[in-house]
């Protein structure tokens, strides 16, 4: 795959606008111009092409469920037009139309940055039934879900009363088209086999790391990201938080410290969350060590940035170290996280290709991220072991990974993040 977005076509694409932070977060946010790769004039009114299609109901009181499933047939508003050219960016922030718009392009960007970590199209595991997705912008429902077939997006209020329609926050889009990869490419239980936590809990890290490399193909995500952050990702910052429903809270954190014995009486995004860290763990301290082997960091620095008991002095000195060093070198700091980002994604790519519906827990994906790493090198993989280790997703004492065994490294601090 290229290290740039495989989404960013000159030319070649469709061109959207997407707000890279929900706007009802953010007040004077603007929305960022992608283009997905569904080629200009091939983008039909909806939006809508070969994959998935938008329809915006004019009511629709209920979601999705086992007794009312797609193709919804209710009335259904104006669709969005395409301009002369065939693009949608045209559209004004404030229009039901941009709503579409928005919810088609989310789904469709993160659809393009996931099969080009694929290397091919990922089809729709409901493509017996269905041809196409169907995303539903407005459902009387405070959530978001997808499904057999759809993707539809409620909505709720913020702190303030405001309304936060879910369908112009990219993080729970490309979440729930997550869901939708995940089952095609790992596949369901059998019939008649209840799905377990594991599984569930999976699906849910799996989904939230999808959305997270997905916002890093965002131009306006990596460059306020750097800029807010220095480089010091253990910082509390936007990467590190899915489906925001304020500018203080979320519904999970990618950056927490939670582990496997922390998981008593959490539910499935609860129980997810020592995968999600030790992948977002895996990301940031491969992005620091490609700094440190540029010389663009100190490698002290770096493992001090990990330590949560931290007196306030020494915070200070660590985010000092990492400003000095960005504003010396944004772009080679740029560089280093996509670098990153795009290991990170094949990486899971091969994860995921190694898993098994039927028969899964968290010690099994832990061993298939061992093997996927290898298999790429294994550059990284004792820094893979040890965020592992910490989570306690690895059995005590080591693991074997191709007749040899890859001992446990011993743990010097006692939590990974500011």
């Amino acid at each position: 795959m290229k290290t740039d977005s495989s989404n960013r076509h000159t030319g070649t694409g469709t061109r959207f606008r997407l707000f890279p932070q929900a706007p009802y977060l953010t007040q004077g946010v603007e929305p960022e111009t992608v283009w997905i790769s569904t080629p200009a004039g091939e983008t039909k009114p909806g939006p809508a092409d070969a994959r998935a299609y938008v329809v915006d109901p004019v009511n629709k009181p209920l979601p999705y469920g086992d007794r009312f499933m797609p193709p919804f047939r209710g009335p259904v508003h104006y669709p969005a037009l395409p301009d002369a050219e065939g693009h949608f960016d045209y559209l004004p922030v404030d229009s039901r139309e941009f709503r579409a718009a928005h919810m088609f392009a989310a789904v469709r960007f993160t659809l393009d940055v996931w099969e080009g970590y694929f290397g091919r199209p990922i089809g729709w595991h409901f493509s017996s039934h269905y041809e196409r997705l169907e995303l539903i912008t407005v459902v009387d429902w405070d959530n978001a879900h997808s499904g057999f077939g759809f993707i539809e997006a409620g909505y709720g209020l913020t702190e303030g009363g405001h309304g936060k329609l879910y369908s112009l926050n990219f993080d729970v889009m490309a979440h729930e088209v997550g869901h939708s990869i995940i089952f095609a490419e790992v596949g369901t239980p059998p019939t008649g086999t209840p799905w377990t936590d594991e599984y569930r809990s999976f699906h849910e890290s799996a989904s939230d790391l999808i959305a997270l490399l997905s916002a890093l193909h965002l131009d306006s995500v990596l460059h306020r990201l750097l800029d807010s952050t220095k480089g010091n990702l253990y910082r509390y910052n936007e990467l590190g938080r899915f489906g925001e429903l304020s500018n203080t809270e979320q519904i999970r954190l990618a950056c927490n410290d939670v582990k496997m014995s922390d998981l008593h009486g959490l539910g499935d995004h609860g129980r997810s969350l020592p995968l999600t860290g030790a992948v977002f763990d895996f990301l940031v301290e491969m992005f620091q060590t490609n700094l440190v082997e540029q010389r663009l960091l100190r490698p002290e620095v770096a493992s001090l940035s990990h330590d949560v008991r931290c007196s306030l002095s020494a915070e200070n000195f660590i985010q000092a170290e990492f400003a000095g060093a960005f504003l010396d070198h944004p772009v080679e700091f740029r560089q280093a996280l996509e670098r990153a980002r795009d290991h990170v994604g094949l990486f899971l790519v091969r994860t995921w290709q190694q898993l098994s519906p039927g028969q899964l827990d968290h010690r099994m994906i832990a061993a298939a991220m061992l093997e996927a790493e290898d298999a790429m090198g294994g550059r990284y993989l004792s820094m893979l072991a040890e965020c592992l280790q910490w989570r306690n997703l690895l059995p005590d004492g080591g693991v074997a990974l191709h007749n040899r065994d890859l001992p446990v490294p011993t743990l010097v601090n006692s939590s990974r993040h500011q």
